[in-house]
């Protein structure tokens, strides 16, 4: 097993994550990636659609931090397990979830990649809470609409 700190999704998380620099971003994500799990479906493709979901997170969230505890590889695969801690900058609550990150990579770069975090904690955590009414559920694939964390600040 490779090194942590070797894989390319350690330096993902610490780059584009912790320190903030938006701009690796076109150096990790292949120009035809495919994300999934994060955004809309017609919101994934591409460096320009994640760094969409990029900045929606930025907007409502403060003090990000992302540790990766573990990273997996083989071949032209890589797996992370991570955590995720961040304040909402509406509410001022504090999230704390986490999440499992797979890719699979080409020329060095991101090309899929799947992700399965704990936003139903992170909900939890802003006050949010499911409802039996259909109609009130929030859309699956988009976890991180402005309406949702809007809703979880509460009233102006």
């Amino acid at each position: 097993m490779r090194a942590l700190q070797s894989t390319l999704l350690f330096r993902w998380f610490d780059e584009v994550w912790n320190q903030g620099h938006e701009n690796v971003i076109d150096e990790l994500v292949h120009p035809e990636a495919r994300i999934r799990g994060l955004a809309e479906a017609a919101l994934n493709q591409g460096p320009a659609a994640f760094r969409t979901f990029y900045q929606q997170f930025h907007n409502q969230f403060t003090d990000i931090r992302i540790d990766t505890d573990i990273v997996v590889s083989e071949d032209d695969y890589e797996v992370a397990r991570c955590r995720t801690r961040a304040r909402h900058r509406a509410s001022g609550h504090e999230v704390d979830f986490t999440g499992l990150c797979l890719v699979h990579l080409k020329d060095g770069q991101i090309h899929e990649g799947w992700n399965e975090f704990d936003f139903l904690t992170m909900y939890q955590q802003l006050g949010m809470h499911l409802v039996a009414d259909d109609a009130a559920a929030a859309p699956v694939d988009a976890p991180l609409g402005d309406e949702a964390l809007a809703a979880a600040a509460g009233p102006n």
